[in-house]
């Protein structure tokens, strides 16, 4: 990254330099969560289109152990419809416990496609789908 550089004319006629470390424009992070049947579901992602990739988590917790699986999985899109590739899927469960996670997953991404993160929590009353907020590679 590259400093940001700045002149300052100062009183007396002097001139100060600063260097500014700016922040990446091209990183982002999304974490997003949904509650249901007393669990709650969440979904992150963080991701450096500089470097065409993207991490992933999935965490879910109940107020009550009960059996649950949960899954998350990368979806993209280059055309008009949202769809997702089997061997992104990465999983936890079937257990009888009050919390699960996943990841991290670290993938590379395709310059010019969208992506979200979905995970989904499967207990025995139903199931919790979240997603996290899309962003481009």
């Amino acid at each position: 990254m590259k400093p940001l550089r700045a002149t300052l004319a100062l009183a007396g006629g002097a001139v100060a330099t600063l260097a500014l470390l700016a922040s990446p424009a091209w990183a982002g992070t999304s974490t997003e969560s949904k509650s249901g049947y007393g669990c709650t579901v969440t979904a992150k992602v963080s991701w450096n289109s500089s470097a065409n990739t993207y991490t992933y988590t999935g965490r879910a917790s109940c107020g009550a152990r009960r059996s649950m699986k949960l899954w998350c999985f990368p979806v993209h899109r280059h055309s008009f419809s949202w769809h997702s590739h089997t061997g992104d899927i990465i999983q936890n469960g079937p257990r009888t416990t009050r919390g699960l996670s996943v990841g991290p997953a670290t993938k590379s991404g395709t310059n010019g496609d969208r992506y979200k993160i979905n995970c989904k929590l499967e207990v025995s009353k139903g199931r919790v789908v979240v997603e996290s907020g899309s962003f481009n590679l």
